[in-house]
């Protein structure tokens, strides 16, 4: 039987509502050590990937946490960082490259840490690596995000950079429902190691 679409919408916003309970009652203390594990695997792919602007998300507390990656790849001279700011009342969001999470980062809408409107804005078309977040993902390389469908824009109009998502493997569910608006994955980071899927037209090296 042919699922509709509605019912399509209604099952993937029930995958967010089970998962997100996961994250939030999942043991901090493993978590953590989940995290460090992620950022490792994630540092080491940038190091041997060589010089690149990378596009992360700075996260929040339900999701894979990008802190560590962040600061090793600003004190790394052969890489630029790139952070997203939405933009109120637009289905957009600008890059804006930190050099110091300190100093150029602040609390934004709906709490997510936000690049301050003094850093400079980067065009998505310089970015190299993308760090996706998701609140799930399938075995085949689809994600379901938080629902504005930011990233998804972002990565349709930017088919060269090269899309790594980070999430927990409790995040893994049996099939995320793709939409005609979904951007696949290359490649999966969780602290059980990387996941590769089928190359797509227009993928970055």
């Amino acid at each position: 039987m042919t699922v509709g679409h509605e019912e399509q919408l209604a099952r993937r916003q029930a995958i967010r509502v089970a998962t997100t309970e996961r994250l939030t009652t999942a043991d901090g203390a493993m978590a953590a050590g989940w995290g460090r594990s992620i950022s490792s695997t994630i540092l080491a792919i940038l190091d041997e990937r060589g010089p690149a602007t990378v596009f992360t998300y700075l996260n929040m507390p339900e999701e894979a946490p990008t802190q560590d990656i962040v600061r090793a790849l600003l004190a790394d001279e052969r890489m630029r960082v790139v952070v997203p700011r939405v933009v109120t009342g637009s289905e957009d969001m600008t890059l804006h490259e930190i050099t110091d999470l300190g100093r150029d980062v602040r609390p934004g809408l709906w709490g997510i840490p936000t690049p301050r409107t003094r850093c400079p804005v980067t065009e998505g078309s310089e970015v190299d690596i993308v760090l996706v977040p998701m609140v799930a993902f399938d075995d085949e390389g689809w994600r379901i995000g938080h629902g504005g469908g930011y990233y998804d824009r972002f990565l349709s109009a930017n088919p060269r950079a090269h899309r790594l998502g980070v999430a927990f493997e409790l995040q893994r569910v049996d099939g995320c429902l793709p939409q005609s608006w979904d951007e696949r994955l290359d490649a999966l980071v969780t602290e059980d190691g990387v996941r590769r899927f089928v190359a797509r037209a227009g993928q970055g090296s």
